[in-house]
């Protein structure tokens, strides 16, 4: 019998606690102390393998940061401005193109902001005189 289009073959889903995973996961559950003894162990006699294994779970991976840019040209200007002065930053070189690509789409994204701002207002503004009428 074919299924019928959009019907699940198994509407009532994998049974929980049936995936491969989860059957190894059950099997290793009562060994755990046991292996992780096992692996602190192998990495005190020197193992490099398992003293990186034990590191990358112990201390999470530094991920890169970027600093602050400090941009107080910014003040009292324009979207379209500081946009401008982001490009001759990076045109410069004071800026690298990470650093200027993240400026542009916050200032993007603020452009958006300060326009659904306006178009509420003067939304509001119309409700508010078609309602005294």
């Amino acid at each position: 019998m074919p299924w019928k289009k959009g019907q699940s073959g198994n509407p009532g889903g994998r049974i929980k606690g049936t995936t491969p995973v989860s059957t190894y996961r059950k099997m290793l559950d009562s060994h755990i102390p046991e292996i992780l003894n096992k692996a602190i162990e192998m990495a005190k006699d020197g193992d490099h393998a398992m003293i990186k294994l034990c590191v990358d779970r112990i201390i999470p991976t530094m991920r890169p940061r970027d600093e602050p840019v400090q941009l107080k040209e910014f003040e009292g200007r324009s979207l379209a401005e500081q946009g401008r002065y982001v490009l001759s930053a990076m045109a410069q070189g004071r800026l690298n193109t990470d650093e200027a690509s993240s400026l542009l789409i916050a200032l993007a994204n603020q452009a958006k902001l300060e326009e659904a701002v306006d178009v509420e207002t003067r939304l509001k503004a119309l409700e508010d005189k078609v309602l005294k009428k």
